[in-house]
């Protein structure tokens, strides 16, 4: 009996224990999650979060000879921007063979290669301003025919019938069609510039597909490696870049597609549209070029203009002076 009691006795107490347990347990979870949730609600409160500068997360230290130099000057990247052909107006056997020589461009990668894929607004400025210039040239012209009809057709009209009359005519009437054929003209250059303000720019939302590739080199840092300064891995890396941009695009090449490595405006201008795309696809970089975006010191025409007057003042006090 004494057993059983004592067994009956150990039974309860294990499972007042295991209770016991089991409720700090859940409390235990309870406070937690309790806890856990404040968490996300605090992280994800804008105005607690704490934002880093952005050139801590940027790690190009500068751009040129058609490099991107990251800081340290021991990552050196290049980009190849490429166009691909119409695979599939190809025939089967070409496409064929399109297909393995772009398979055995990627099987001859032995260093990292990213493929990187983006939109870019369709700039057609250049065009624009020429379209432009055209319309403004044939305004010229138009309002030069309409003022000389003008005054042949006062001409006309006071001769009377004398014998220059045919001849005064016959003028008028080449000076119309001159003008008919010059108001076609500008009609016809004023819808393609609409049409072309209408397709290019940020406001048009159209956009075309630019394919990149982007490949790196490195110095080897290793203790066998040679210990080169940063001047001779700066020289070596143009030299390095340059060859495997070359075997890149021979191997795309044989592939149906078209690489050319960009040159340095391109990457200040791929970079500054990456980090800044609202301004950076509405300035292009040859617009800013023409601004004073890059001058440190900048100088306005009211210097020029004041100093203008002053010097014109002080030459008019002198000629007073000098005459009386």
């Amino acid at each position: 009996m004494k057993i059983i009691k004592s067994l009956t006795a150990y039974t309860t107490v294990f499972i007042l224990v295991v209770i016991v347990l089991f409720a700090v347990l859940m409390i235990g979870l309870i406070i937690y999650r309790k806890k856990s949730k404040g968490l996300i609600v605090e992280e994800e409160a804008p105005e607690d979060r704490r934002y880093g500068d952005v050139d801590s997360m940027v790690d190009v230290e500068d751009i040129a000879d058609d490099m991107i130099i990251e800081k340290g000057r021991k990552r050196f990247v290049a980009v190849l921007r490429c166009t691909g052909g119409d695979f599939l107006r190809l025939d089967p056997s070409e496409q064929e063979r399109v297909q393995y020589q772009y398979i055995n461009f990627w099987l001859a990668q032995t260093e990292r290669i990213c493929y990187r894929q983006y939109g870019e607004d369709i700039d057609l400025s250049g065009t624009l301003e020429m379209y432009e210039k055209s319309r403004e040239e044939v305004e010229t012209q138009l309002f030069n025919f309409v003022e000389d009809r003008k005054a042949l057709k006062k001409k006309f009209d006071e001769c009377g019938d004398g014998p220059d009359r045919v001849d005064m005519a016959a003028s008028l009437r080449w000076i119309d069609r001159q003008i008919k054929a010059f108001k076609w003209r500008l009609l016809h250059l004023e819808d393609e510039i609409d049409y072309i303000e209408r397709v290019s720019g940020p406001a048009a939302g159209r956009q075309r597909m630019i394919q990149t590739y982007v490949v790196s080199w490195s110095p080897d840092t290793g203790l066998a490696g040679p210990q080169l300064t940063d001047e001779e891995n700066y020289e070596k890396a143009v030299i390095e870049l340059d060859k495997i941009c070359r075997d890149k695009a021979r191997l795309l090449s044989d592939a149906g597609a078209v690489a050319q490595r960009c040159r340095t405006e391109e990457l200040v201008d791929m970079c500054r549209c990456f980090y800044k795309p609202l301004s950076g696809n509405r300035f292009g970089v040859e617009t800013l070029a023409e601004t004073s975006f890059f001058d440190d010191i900048v100088t306005a025409e009211s210097v020029e203009s004041r100093n203008r007057r002053a010097n014109e003042k002080a030459a008019m006090a002198y000629m007073a002076e000098s005459a009386g």
